[in-house]
């Protein structure tokens, strides 16, 4: 029992100094491997001060139309250090004019930027020390003049600065708002109708509502603006501008059904020309009409009589012409004796069988009204172009007046002979010239009335020949439909001499059918050179003769609405996915999807495939991969771009989803009917494939961007279809889809700001440029990581195994993520003002491999959907560390609290009559000591007594150890019956 005290003794004093020296070394060991927590710790922090936020501003209590005024922008902190900012002010440009821009005299360098209207462009850059921003810094005052009343609305499209740590920092903004009252005091848009307004709707200053923007009228149908309801309650469905029925939009701002007559073809009609009359082609119910037919007793477009036969000298020849000296009742011509002529031979409607007025008299002649006056689009040179024109009188009739010839009161004339001119003097066609545009000018004169009506008319060149067309143009011999040699028809298509004449000459090969040259098929890319892209293009030909093309997605994505956004925002969080399917729980929200279920209409396809990939509708039972071998192994998806997309830029990226054993992919596009564009674009084939997954099943991926074709689009409307060829040699095609080409639109590319827990700064920023320039160091700043972005040969560098990408677009898109590790499609719908999205990874991605995630946005302008360019983020995932810094804090933590409890214990008894308690035990344990040593000498088998410190030694261990004052052996003889008698004490 006594050696047994001693060495716990000695224990204690042992691990006592152990403990200090383990505490020395942990504290080290934690200040250098916890650098990296504590730089993150600090960067966090100045990353929460520049977002809460970054810039802000202080407006003035009031303004007043045409009362100049200004407001602060200020750049917010604690102390800290800046070293340069950028911010981007949005502002109503018809509410305000900015008149000027003034910087405070802290900065070292700055400038500003007016040239995008309603956006003021703000850079500064300090020295090389920084610049130490307190809790409010003036940055810029901004000089405007009010030019409207109602509600102003500030905010920021950008908001960053370089912070301490030298690094791009996008912080957040707080829009700010302020009323702006006209010179009576009245505020447009506050619901009182005040001073000079005649109405006023609470919170509201557009056109869309039902009182206009100033608050000066009512809104009313006809004012070109829907609204719902107008100034007059009425509830309007459409606004064309009018109160004319007939016309698609009736006089009550309602949709009507097809009409015919209006210039536009709808639902079920053939054609319409503008008008309701018969024989000009197109009938009054806007149906085509056949091509006049002489003899037939019928008189139709471009006839002067029809008789019911081809016999010349009985007045009507047989090209139906009047002849000359000839009376022919009933072709609508009053001539010689006749009294009337009503185009017919019924008696009892007014002029009888023999062309006399019959009882009561007819009615003065109608007065002209109007004359209709077509002139066809374009024309040729060298080809002619039929004029067409229809005189309309007073009592509602009109009269096919269309040659000069028969109607000496018409005549035509050209402003530009040189480009077009009429082919005779009393004929109704036109010749094309030369290149170029020229307006043809109709007059019609009858009863001294006079109208007189223009058209315009563009001359275009001829297409070139092109030889494999099967059309023999000028200057080619023969056509063969092909380029091929030694078939009778060479490649440049001049007839071939047989090499050697044949005893009974061979019938010459037949052309192949392209199709009858009298209908109007479509125009395909002639003979491409590959024989594989060759093949692609005869697949198409027939897939646009039996499928229907594919207008539009199956689901109508809709910016959600202020309200909708307050829902779905208060119930989920902008980044979770619950069931992993590519879509957020919020967007799922906006759809009307179930967040908790992959597949809400149950019709085997996954939520996020459906709206990302396959343009089906998740609500509806519009899409089965119930047969693998159907889905996956017997169809071809087009995924990007979507039906109905317009594409800004004439050499747009495409993605394919096709079979498992599909071995390329070739794209034909074909201009439509009624399409700008005239050539089709064949490219391919593409054999590069990427294995994915689409609802669960395997298929191949492919993805072309412009860096892989040199063809180009022209601008207009095209049926796009994708051929895959499969291993077994066999082919494969997708649903026609239609896209646009239109270089008129332009969608800003979503920016990426972050990626999880990496910045990326927007490539070629004037906010990097400052950087460089302010250190003179580009190699520490941001061109590295923007190569980054860019460079697959220098990835990002990021720890997450689900990544997340965030950044700005506009408010409303719809942006995508393709992340092309996994070929899985994510999005979301941009919903706060700035247009901020952060979309994440449908899933883990692995680690220590190269990654690509391509970002695109979709815009809606009025009902089209455009898409943006993309933009590329290349990353790599790390091997996730072990959290080795999380063990050292714990450890530390664990140190600290036996610490804690050890200096507890000892004040605990160190306090009053404790202290005596304190020196008994530490003399008891130096007599176990003695006693023990004394027991045991000799003894080596236990432990030397050299090996161990005498008495006095241990009791003086022992009572420094304890904060004692040091005893003898015999004073401490009488610790232990202190110590019984202390226990009996204690049990009594």
């Amino acid at each position: 029992m006594h050696l047994k005290q001693k060495l716990i003794s000695m224990l204690k004093k042992t691990f006592t100094g152990s403990y200090r020296i383990l505490v020395a070394i942990m504290t080290i060991v934690l200040i250098a491997t916890g650098t990296t927590v504590y730089v993150n710790e600090k960067r966090n922090e100045v990353t929460t001060h520049a977002a809460n936020p970054a810039f802000g501003i202080s407006l003035p209590s009031e303004m007043i139309v045409n009362e100049d005024a200004s407001f602060t922008v200020t750049l917010n902190g604690s102390g800290d250090t800046f070293y340069g900012a950028e911010g981007h002010l949005t502002y109503d440009s018809s509410k305000i004019t900015v008149t000027d821009v003034s910087f405070g005299t802290c900065i070292f360098d700055s400038c500003v930027d007016l040239s995008e209207e309603g956006t003021v462009k703000l850079l500064a850059a300090s020295g090389p020390t920084g610049m130490t921003v307190s809790s409010q810094q003036n940055l810029a005052t901004v000089s405007v003049t009010p030019i409207a009343s109602g509600n102003l609305s500030l905010s920021f499209s950008r908001s960053d600065v370089i912070n301490a740590s030298q690094e791009v920092v996008a912080g957040g903004y707080d829009p700010e708002s302020i009323t702006i009252a006209d010179e009576t005091g009245a505020v447009c848009g506050d619901g009182v109708v005040e001073g000079t307004e005649v109405c006023d709707e609470d919170g509201d200053t557009t056109d869309a509502g039902t009182c206009n923007a100033d608050c000066s009228a009512l809104t009313f149908c006809g004012d070109n603006t829907v609204q719902d309801p107008n100034g007059a309650a009425e509830s309007e469905t459409c606004d064309d501008g009018n109160n004319d029925d007939g016309d698609g939009c009736s006089a009550i701002c309602a949709f009507e059904p097809d009409v015919c007559g209006n210039g536009v073809l709808e639902g079920v009609e053939q054609c319409d020309d503008g008008n309701t009359l018969d024989s000009d082609g197109c009938s009054s119910i806007c149906e085509l009409e056949q091509p006049a037919v002489c003899g037939n007793s019928s008189l139709e477009a471009g006839e002067q009589c029809d008789d019911g036969n081809t016999t010349n000298g009985d007045g009507c020849s047989s090209i139906c012409e009047t002849e000359a000296g000839a009376e022919v009742c009933g072709n609508n011509i009053v001539e010689a004796a006749e009294q009337c002529d009503d185009g017919n031979t019924d008696n009892g409607d007014g002029c009888s069988s023999i062309c006399e007025n019959e009882l009561p008299a007819a009615p003065e002649d109608p007065t002209l009204v109007d004359i209709t006056f077509t002139v066809p689009g374009t024309v040729q040179t060298g080809n002619t172009a039929q004029l067409i024109t229809f005189a309309e009188f007073s009592d509602g009739s009109s009269v096919n007046v269309t040659s000069p010839n028969t109607n000496p009161g018409l005549s035509y004339s050209s402003n530009n002979v040189g480009v077009a001119n009429l082919s005779c003097s009393v004929c109704s066609t036109v010749l094309g010239n030369t290149v170029g545009s020229a307006t043809i000018t109709a007059s019609y004169t009858v009863d001294d009335v006079t109208v007189v009506k223009n058209g315009s008319i563009t001359v275009t060149a001829p297409p070139a020949p092109v030889c494999g067309d099967n059309n023999v143009d000028a200057g080619e011999q023969c056509d063969d439909g092909n380029t091929t040699n030694g078939d009778g028809c060479s490649s440049i298509c001049e007839i071939e001499a047989p090499e050697e004449p044949a005893e009974e000459p061979e019938e010459e090969p037949e052309a192949p059918e392209v199709g009858d040259p009298d209908e109007e098929d479509p125009v395909l890319p002639a003979a491409p050179e590959d024989p594989e892209v060759a093949d692609a293009v005869e697949e198409v030909e027939q897939v646009l003769e039996e499928e229907e093309t594919q207008q539009e997605p199956a689901l109508e994505i809709e910016a959600p609405t202020l309200e909708e956004i307050d829902q779905c925002s208060a119930e989920f969080e902008e980044t979770n996915d619950e069931d992993n399917d590519g879509l957020s729980d919020r967007m799922e929200c906006y759809l009307g999807t179930d967040h908790e279920n992959q597949d809400t209409d149950g019709d085997t396809c996954n939520d996020g495939d459906e709206v990302n990939q396959l343009s089906t509708n998740p609500l509806v039972e519009d899409c089965s991969v119930a047969d693998p071998v159907t889905a996956m192994f017997e169809s071809v998806a087009i995924t990007d771009p979507q039906p109905g997309w317009i594409l800004p830029n004439d050499q747009p990226s495409f993605r394919v989803i096709a079979p498992v054993n599909a071995t390329s992919i070739s794209l034909v596009a074909v201009p439509t009917e009624d399409s700008e564009a005239t050539a089709s674009v064949a490219i391919g084939p593409f054999t590069e494939m990427n294995e994915t997954l689409v609802s669960g099943l395997d298929a191949s991926d492919f993805q072309v961007t412009s860096e892989d074709y040199t063809e180009t689009f022209a601008d207009g409307d095209y049926t796009l279809v994708a051929v895959a060829k499969r291993t077994d040699g066999s082919s494969v095609t997708s649903t026609p889809i239609l896209m646009t080409i239109d270089g008129s639109y332009s969608v800003d590319k979503p920016v990426p700001r972050t990626l999880s827990d990496v910045d990326l700064p927007e490539e070629g920023s004037n906010l990097e440029a400052w950087v460089q320039s302010a250190f003179a160091q580009p190699e520490v700043h941001a061109q590295p990581i923007v190569q980054a972005q860019y460079d697959p040969n220098n990835p990002v560098e990021i720890n997450e195994l689900r990544p997340f990408v965030s950044g700005d677009s506009e408010f409303g898109s719809q942006v995508f993520a393709v992340w092309n590790s996994l070929v899985l499609t994510s999005s979301v719908i941009s919903d706060s003002v700035a247009g901020e999205f952060n979309i994440q990874a449908p899933r883990d991605l692995e680690a220590d491999e190269p990654h690509r995630v391509n970002l695109y946005a979709i815009k809606d302008f009025n009902g089209n959907k455009v898409r943006s360019d993309s933009v590329n983020v290349y990353f790599r995932i790390k091997t996730v560390p072990f959290p080795t810094q999380n063990i050292f804090w714990l450890l530390l933590l664990l140190i600290s609290a036996l610490v804690a409890i050890k200096e507890a214990r000892e004040r605990l008894m160190n306090k009053g009559g404790n202290k005596v308690v304190t020196q008994k035990v530490a003399a008891a344990e130096a007599l176990y000591a003695q006693d023990n040593i004394e027991g045991m000498q000799g003894d080596d088998s236990i432990v030397q007594t050299s090996e161990l410190p005498d008495a006095e030694e241990s009791a003086k261990l022992e009572a420094e150890l304890m904060d004692g004052e040091v005893k003898s052996a015999e004073e401490s003889s009488h610790v232990f019956e202190d110590m019984d008698d202390m226990d009996v004490e204690k049990h009594q």
